[in-house]
């Protein structure tokens, strides 16, 4: 079985620059990027 990689900050930045028009609240899960809008998970990367 292979290891679990966390995604990585570059990619989490990426993804913050395309949500950042939504109302979406950022979050850190388990070490990883997570976006929620209106307390619901809107985005999360592993």
């Amino acid at each position: 079985m292979t290891k679990w990689k966390k995604a990585s900050e570059e990619l989490g930045e990426l993804v913050g620059e395309y949500v950042a028009e939504y109302d979406a609240e950022f979050r850190k899960m388990f070490g990883s990027p997570v976006h929620f809008v209106k307390e619901n998970m809107f985005m999360a990367m592993a």
